[in-house]
């Protein structure tokens, strides 16, 4: 029975060792956790920042298009007039 009672207690002291190492393992995943949310956060507002850029570099790019295309239809309608005077 001593013997038995012997074997229970060290049974316990290792389970409790084993509890504690667990905790500990336990306690570093989410402070790993917190930390890999943190990051992914950060990334989320990031690409935020480059989706707004991206999105106001195309609205210049639309601009600049417009811009170029109405430049070059004045520019072919002063080639057909200086044509059309060169004719005379």
């Amino acid at each position: 029975m001593e013997r038995d009672i012997g074997l229970l207690k060290e049974s316990i002291a290792a389970l409790q060792l084993a509890a504690e190492a667990l905790g500990e393992v336990a306690a570093a995943k989410e402070a790993e956790l917190d930390e890999t949310k943190a990051v992914g956060e950060a990334l989320t507002a990031k690409l935020a920042e480059w989706e707004e850029a991206v999105a106001a570099r195309d609205a210049k790019l639309k601009e600049m298009d417009a811009a170029l295309t109405e430049t070059r239809k004045r520019l072919d309608e002063a080639i057909g007039r200086l044509k059309q005077a060169g004719a005379r």
